[in-house]
This record gives C-alpha cells, sequence and structure tokens, in this order.
C-alpha cells in the first residue's frame, strides 16, 4: 500500500500535455502533473520525460478516482532564494534614484524667456487674419473679370 509522503520509483507510460502518467507496479498508477517536474519553467514534458523512464517520486496526495498524485520537485531540496529573487523580472535589481523635485513659482512664469499663453494666441490670431486676407485677395483676382452670377 502507498502512503502520502512515501518515496516510490515508477514507470512513466503517458505523456499528456497536462501531465505523466507513472504507473507503480501492482495495478497502482498515479499522475506527475506539470507543475511538479521542475522548478523552472516546463514547456513542454517530453523536454524532461520519455516514456519507459523509471524516476523516484514522492507521494504528496491520493487523487481522484484511485490516481495518486506525485511530485518530482518535492524530491529536490529547495534552495534559499537569492537577495531579491523575490521581485518580478521586469523590476530592475538596482533601485533608480527619485526624479529630483521641481517647483513653480509665479516669479518663475513672468521671468522666462518663453512666451506665455496670451502672447502665443495674440501672435496666432494675428497670422491667421493675415493669411485670411492673402488668401481673400487671391481668390479675387482670380475671379475678376468672370462675374458672379
Amino acid at each position: 500500500m502507498v502512503a502520502v509522503g512515501d518515496v516510490i520509483e515508477g514507470t512513466v507510460t503517458k505523456i499528456m500535455d497536462f501531465g505523466a502518467f507513472i504507473d507503480m507496479g501492482d495495478g497502482i498508477k498515479g499522475l506527475l502533473h506539470i507543475s511538479q517536474i521542475s522548478r523552472e519553467y516546463v514547456r513542454d514534458i517530453n523536454d524532461f520525460l520519455k516514456i519507459k523512464d523509471k524516476i523516484k517520486l514522492k507521494v504528496i496526495s491520493q487523487g481522484k478516482k484511485g490516481f495518486y498524485d506525485l511530485s518530482l520537485i518535492a524530491m529536490t531540496p529547495q534552495e534559499e532564494p537569492k537577495k531579491n529573487e523575490h521581485r518580478p523580472r521586469w523590476v530592475e535589481k538596482q533601485e533608480q534614484p527619485a526624479p529630483p523635485l521641481v517647483t513653480f513659482n509665479d516669479n518663475d512664469a513672468r521671468n522666462r524667456k518663453e512666451p506665455d499663453f496670451e502672447s502665443m494666441l495674440s501672435s496666432f490670431l494675428k497670422e491667421s487674419d493675415e493669411r485670411l486676407l492673402d488668401l481673400k485677395k487671391n481668390i479675387k483676382s482670380k475671379t475678376k473679370g468672370k462675374g458672379r452670377k
């Protein structure tokens, strides 16, 4: 009889996308789920196991229909987490310095050489009026002599 926590030897009988079926002898079967094969990402189970491979596994629970849930990673000691390993991969390992604080003062706005909004608006309106006047003159000169009805 197999009990939870036992280390057993089994043979891989079938490989599926979600895991491998293991025959432990005496008609006892188990499932080695893909998440229990390795601590690293397992894209393809065939990279780790082949049919008829004999492997040592640990029984982690008794599943449905008499199948046992098995684990390979429970057989290997867990490594001590390295410093900053708990952080997501996309976070850089070194802290970036905070950007300097920028303060805004009304005196700064008046002393700047850059034009303020009112002066930019007035220059835009002036240029716009000049362009419209040029456009009207151009259209008037082209329609002269053709008379409108």
